[in-house]
């Protein structure tokens, strides 16, 4: 998957980096095809936020996944997740922490989701 197709997301993310103070940035989109249907970005907050939170962070995936809300639906959609790396400014490898893994698979599984694609 060509990770520059998502390039209009780097304003926003370079946004966002005012309230994370953070080296990286994850944001997770839910496509239809090759449109997005939703996206989130990793949030610091814990627990008492309410449920997805891992030790002070709400990863992108379980985000995007809570915003979109209907499990359901996500048969036959992608989501993709995406790590901006605000040293060299662009797109850098992402992979699933396991909590996240345990999730995805349960949610491909169970609710048809047809793949999770991360940048490399």
């Amino acid at each position: 998957m060509d990770v520059e197709q998502f390039n209009y997301l780097i304003p926003l993310i370079i946004k966002r980096r005012k309230v994370l103070n953070t080296r990286y940035l994850h944001v997770a989109l839910i496509l239809k095809g090759k449109k997005p249907i939703t996206y989130a970005f990793n949030k610091v907050g814990s627990r008492s936020h309410g449920c997805g939170y891992n030790n002070v962070t709400l990863h992108a995936e379980i985000a995007v996944l809570k915003k979109f809300g209907n499990m359901a639906g996500l048969k036959g959609l992608r989501l993709v997740v995406l790590r901006f790396s605000f040293q060299n400014k662009s797109w850098t490898l992402s992979h699933p922490c396991a909590d996240c893994s345990i999730v995805l698979k349960k949610i491909i599984k169970q609710y048809g989701l047809h793949g999770v694609y991360y940048s490399t």
